[in-house]
């Protein structure tokens, strides 16, 4: 499972903004050169054409900036892995020559010729015509520097990205080997099958019809741990699983837990770790008191693309386990998300917050 993740994507208009202010800083460069190169200084009276010409070029490197790491990306994707990296560099050494010129043509010669007849048959005494020799400095020193952009770095940094995120595929290979091995040992242990089965054998005389559609439940929810094939799943997924998992918990507790969830629509397409929401709700079953008196009251709401799980605190000592918690849950994450997961204790209650993440197609230029 290769997962192109939201932590990874920076919001386009930062993309963009990022393009915009280094397609800048270069075109100013390039043109404060040119002036010192033909005037000898970059303090002269500039003509019109002066204002063209910074455009276009700032055109041609925003959109340089914007096919080169696609480029990259491409010819380094494992659609090419049974190539050898010979015909792999001269393959890549032809696309990026001719987009680099084409996108000099297109963006720049093209354009300025097309406005140069469009003022001359506007303007009748204006005659402006393309300077031969300024135009072919302008495309070699144009190429040239775009070239030297692709593979000193845009090709280096694309480079360094593919072997971090090979490098991070394996951690989480490894990762999500060791919670399936985890998920073995706590979701599908002795003790918890021990007290649905409790319950189910009440209920069985109370209530056999009921009984049905408790054995429906936890059947599901086995089959969700021992079936999971993908460490990320949608809010709506985790949510089902949820609701089953507190059916079970109501039928064994009944007004002893409470659950308040409040999750609006527009963000159930959002991307959890599953099975963390029943790792939370479970370590409040587990290290607190529940009773008539002191009932388990816990809360699922959003706030600000964070999911956030709150109980009350009625602690009581127990040795906690390795698997389960929020140890683990922390570790899951690190995995997704620079955001981290943030937990406060009030002394009367437990709040915490789950980034939710946007999994989306990864566009890594000039970030």
């Amino acid at each position: 499972m290769r997962l192109k993740l939201a932590e990874k994507i920076k919001p386009r208009y930062r993309v963009w903004l990022h393009r915009i202010l280094v397609a800048g800083l270069i075109t100013v460069a390039i043109q404060l050169i040119f002036l010192y190169v033909k005037y000898g200084s970059i303090f002269v009276e500039l003509h019109y054409t002066s204002g063209i010409e910074f455009t276009f070029t700032f055109l041609y490197f925003l959109s340089l900036f914007s096919i080169y790491p696609r480029i990259s990306r491409f010819l380094h994707s494992p659609v090419f892995n049974r190539l050898e990296s010979v015909y792999i560099n001269i393959l890549e050494g032809i696309t990026v020559a001719m987009s680099t010129f084409l996108l000099i043509t297109i963006m720049k010669i093209l354009p300025i010729w097309i406005l140069l007849l469009y003022l001359n048959a506007r303007y009748e005494d204006l005659n402006a015509s393309f300077d031969i020799d300024a135009l072919r400095r302008d495309v070699i020193a144009h190429a040239v520097l775009g070239l030297f952009i692709y593979y000193f770095v845009e090709r280096e940094r694309i480079r360094k990205q593919i072997q971090a995120e090979a490098l991070r595929y394996a951690q989480l290979q490894k990762e999500e080997f060791k919670g399936q091995l985890e998920n073995l040992k706590n979701q599908v242990n002795p003790q918890f099958l021990f007290n649905n089965l409790e319950a189910l054998d009440s209920l069985i005389e109370k209530d056999p019809e009921e009984a049905v559609k408790f054995v429906n439940r936890l059947s599901y929810v086995y089959r969700s741990f021992l079936d999971r094939e993908q460490e990320l799943g949608t809010l709506a997924k985790e949510m089902e699983l949820v609701e089953a998992y507190i059916y079970l918990l109501k039928t064994r507790f009944g007004d002893r837990i409470q659950f308040n969830m409040k999750i609006p629509p527009e963000y159930l397409s959002l991307q959890i770790p599953l099975g963390c929401l029943q790792v939370l709700i479970e370590n409040a079953v587990l290290y607190n008191e529940i009773s008539r008196e002191k009932p388990l009251h816990i809360n699922i709401s959003i706030h600000r693309e964070k999911l956030i799980v709150s109980n009350n605190l009625y602690e009581i000592r127990r040795e906690k386990t390795s698997g389960a918690g929020l140890k683990d849950l922390i570790e899951r994450y690190e995995y997704f998300t620079t955001e981290t997961i943030e937990v406060e204790e009030t002394g009367k209650e437990l709040i915490v917050k789950l980034p939710l993440l946007k999994v989306e197609e990864y566009n890594g230029s000039f970030e």
